[in-house]
């Protein structure tokens, strides 16, 4: 069986028949689904893939019976490809209450799911385990509390399984920063999942709002959560360090529980002036805190970019050079790394290696987009005219629209009728820049940037196919 059993089943489960009923929900690796018992007794029975997964990997079995703030699991079995397991049928989930309401939270109420829920985290802390998915659709109201459920990416902290285990099983609004690195998820990683949820019930709207995956990357990545407005300043203060980036500086569970307990304790005048700044410093703190996060975020960024710069210069180079040598056999053609020169009758051509920009030359350019790397491509010839030669500048950028990185190419001429042997030529992007942005320079655009995606890559081979035949022949390489 490889799809979920449907409804209208009857499945046994250590010895007792349950007959299931509509489908509940989905997630965690698993579907639930209402059942029924041959005695009367009604429940949610979970359905788990085997398949790569190992059961304490996937939901705690059996937590004792102190454990008052987690859905308990009544029994546990197989089903052909799948783990089954017995839970209580809750009343209703969080997110299908919050969906119900057409207005916020009272804050009396907020504070009363959240301190149900943190004392689930406080039971899971003491017993090594991380959820890894806590929100609104694991809680649910069950025997008058709030409970959490659907452990099916939870994970021992101590487990010897792979660090990345169901590591892209996360649910973007509420995914703490270092599940977005996929780095290893701790107990903090549930604080701050918890953080969001405070924040959503307190203030009736998400701290990081998206909407697509991407934006809620970099959002928990980048941003600083909004101020919450509201709450007392203890409150927003504790809610705050649990959204911060630095999974060290958040409290944990229990810290969370006792803060929550004093909430509604009058202080006197010192300590609440201490408790007010400590609250700005929080804040401030959170700031400095995004702003490293975007310096690191960018910095991966680059690397990344960089690395795809390199491997799609490779096919650009290659395409070019194959197309070249498949019409010449004539020509001499030398490679170093993934560049080439090819030489026909009196004419050179090259297309140079990669380099990749300098911060120092990123920033002198101010350019409204990032430029990531640069190679020169070049036609060289022997003449009795000015010109013996025309190069073009190749950057690997974001300079259109779509906020996507390809690789351009451009070519730049003096100003004031000024010439030199190559025309027109490559330039830096630092020297380039003002001709681009239309400021007064030494330079003028002889080619604006032209996008190499795959369809403009055939006309720029048959243009310097073009060149390079002309040159070869002794006329010369400008069109």
């Amino acid at each position: 069986m490889t799809e979920a059993p449907m409804s209208g089943r009857t499945v046994t489960i250590a010895g007792k028949r349950w007959h299931l009923g509509a489908k509940l929900g989905q997630g965690g690796g698993g579907s639930v689904f209402a059942a029924s018992s041959d005695a009367g007794e009604d429940a949610a029975v979970k359905f788990v893939l085997k398949a790569g997964n190992a059961p304490r990997d996937n939901l705690i079995q059996r937590p004792d019976s102190e454990l008052r703030n987690i859905l308990p699991i009544w029994a546990s079995g197989e089903d052909g490809d799948w783990w089954t397991f017995v839970m209580p049928r809750g009343e209703m989930s969080l997110e299908a209450y919050l969906l119900s309401r057409a207005t916020p939270l009272r804050e009396r109420e907020a504070l009363e799911i959240l301190r149900d829920v943190v004392t689930a985290l406080c039971e899971l802390e003491h017993h090594g385990v991380v959820h890894r998915d806590i929100k609104p659709g694991n809680v649910v109201r069950c025997d008058g509390r709030w409970q959490v459920v659907d452990f099916g990416i939870a994970r021992l902290v101590e487990a010897a399984t792979a660090t990345f285990t169901k590591r892209d099983a996360r649910s973007a609004p509420y995914a703490a920063v270092e599940r977005w690195r996929d780095e290893r998820a701790g107990c903090p990683s549930d604080v701050y999942s918890w953080g969001v949820m405070a924040f959503e019930l307190l203030s009736g709207q998400l701290p990081f709002p998206g909407p697509r995956e991407p934006d809620y990357r970099r959002q928990h990545l980048q941003e600083s959560p909004p101020t919450l407005v509201g709450p007392s300043p203890s409150l927003a203060g504790l809610v705050a360090e649990c959204l911060s980036k630095a999974p060290g500086s958040r409290p944990s569970a229990t810290e969370i529980s006792r803060r929550l307990e004093r909430l509604d304790e009058a202080l006197p005048p010192g300590l609440e002036a201490v408790r007010d700044a400590n609250y700005r410093i929080v804040l401030a703190r959170g700031e400095a805190q995004a702003g490293a996060q975007r310096w690191r975020s960018a910095r991966e960024d680059l690397e990344y970019l960089w690395l795809d710069a390199l491997a799609s210069f490779r096919r650009l180079s290659q395409r070019v050079r194959f197309e070249l040598r498949g019409v010449a056999s004539a020509a001499e053609d030398r490679s170093y790394g993934d560049g080439w020169r090819m030489r026909l009758g009196t004419a050179s051509l090259s297309l140079g290696l990669p380099s990749r920009i300098p911060d120092s030359a990123r920033q002198a350019a101010s350019l409204p987009f990032t430029v990531v790397a640069h190679a020169r491509m070049a036609l060289e010839w022997r003449s009795d005219t000015p010109h013996t030669g025309r190069s073009h500048a190749l950057w690997y950028c974001d300079a259109n629209s779509d906020d996507r990185f390809h690789w351009y190419h451009s070519a730049y001429r003096w100003r004031g009728g000024r010439t030199s042997p190559e025309m027109p030529f490559a330039l830096a992007v630092d020297d380039a820049a003002d001709a681009l942005k239309g400021e007064p320079g030494d330079f003028a655009v002889a080619l604006p940037l032209t996008r190499l995606d795959h369809d403009a890559v055939d006309e720029f081979i048959d243009q310097w196919a073009g060149r390079l035949a002309k040159a070869a022949l002794g006329g010369g390489g400008n069109d």
